[in-house]
């Protein structure tokens, strides 16, 4: 069988589907590990358009310098500020009012607020220890999809072709 290599994107070769190449699973694993820190967007679709009427309105100003474009940008920017600030006074009052009904609740939205990290869930190494270290469980993960994407050996597919022939036997 002819060994094919493919070229990737970042220049790194990979084997043919029968192999593995540990340095591609290392950069695909390494970024899944890392969480993200930061909240994402949650504005109502209504502000999500102001503020994209209002980048518009800055790359227009920046083209033409119009003074009538500029007070329209300082009107929209202003606007958008205060119906963000309203925006997001009703989502705190929401969550403060969901919040007071359960315990759990008010203890993850002090975890959230604190910007205390979550928990890291451990994997355990071949020799049973527990890894916490990013680079570690990425190493225990990498090694898993080693062994996921290995073949059976050469002694394995004589017996699964036995087993294949008495199984295709008894059925007919």
């Amino acid at each position: 069988m002819q060994d094919q290599r493919v070229r990737t994107t970042r220049g790194i070769l990979v084997p043919n589907p029968n192999g593995v190449n540990r340095p591609l699973l290392q950069i695909i694993v390494y970024p899944a590990l890392v969480a993200p820190t930061h909240r994402r967007w949650d504005l109502p679709p209504r502000l999500q358009r102001a503020v994209q009427h209002k980048h518009n309105l800055q790359r227009l100003w920046a083209r033409t310098r119009c003074p009538h474009v500029k007070h329209d940008l300082n009107r929209v920017a202003l606007k958008l500020k205060q119906d963000v600030w309203t925006s997001r006074a009703a989502a705190w009052e929401e969550t403060i009012a969901q919040a007071g009904v359960k315990w759990k609740s008010l203890h993850q939205l002090c975890r959230c607020l604190r910007k205390a990290p979550a928990p890291v869930c451990p994997l355990f190494d071949k020799t049973g220890m527990r890894r916490y270290a990013a680079k570690d469980r990425a190493e225990i993960l990498t090694e898993h999809l080693e062994g996921q994407f290995t073949l059976h050996s050469a002694s394995d597919w004589h017996s699964i072709a036995i087993h294949h022939a008495v199984v295709e036997h008894r059925v007919r």
